[in-house]
């Protein structure tokens, strides 16, 4: 099982892999994620019981984040995180070699590091301010610098 989240602004997609679907598991992996980047002031999900659970509004209260869920049968109102969650779906089902891990690390490290359509620049120089160095800026490095 998998628990997803992606940054609005940068496009950044963070894969936590769980072993179930709880309000404290959800609630870890985001403070976790809240520790290298801070406290969101929004948070969109959708209407699954881990977000509509009474721990995870106290959560949600406690660090003065607003909590908007979509509506109930229309995925497209989250559109941004079910385009990612199709295209983890996609990308996971073609690879069949090493372990879990190894697989979301990989897809992942392609994820952030490829241009979005929307930005025109990888969710990672969005990010972290630099182009990450990937197999292909090695075999073409930029004249530029």
């Amino acid at each position: 099982m998998f628990f997803l989240v992606v940054d609005a602004h940068s496009k950044w997609l963070k894969v936590a892999i769980v072993n179930s679907a709880t309000s404290t598991n959800t609630i870890d992996n985001l403070r976790m994620m809240f520790s290298t980047h801070g406290l969101p002031e929004v948070i969109v999900s959708d209407n699954w019981s881990v977000f509509s659970s009474k721990e995870f509004s106290e959560f949600t209260c406690r660090n003065n984040i607003r909590h908007i869920r979509t509506p109930p049968h229309h995925p497209s109102s989250n559109g941004q995180v079910e385009r990612a969650v199709q295209t983890f779906k996609d990308a996971m089902g073609k690879e069949s070699c090493d372990t879990l891990q190894t697989r979301v690390a990989r897809f992942l490290f392609h994820y952030r590091t490829t241009p979005h359509t929307t930005t025109g620049i990888s969710s990672a120089e969005l990010m972290m301010g630099r182009r990450l160095r990937t197999h292909m800026s090695c075999l073409l490095p930029d004249t530029a610098t």
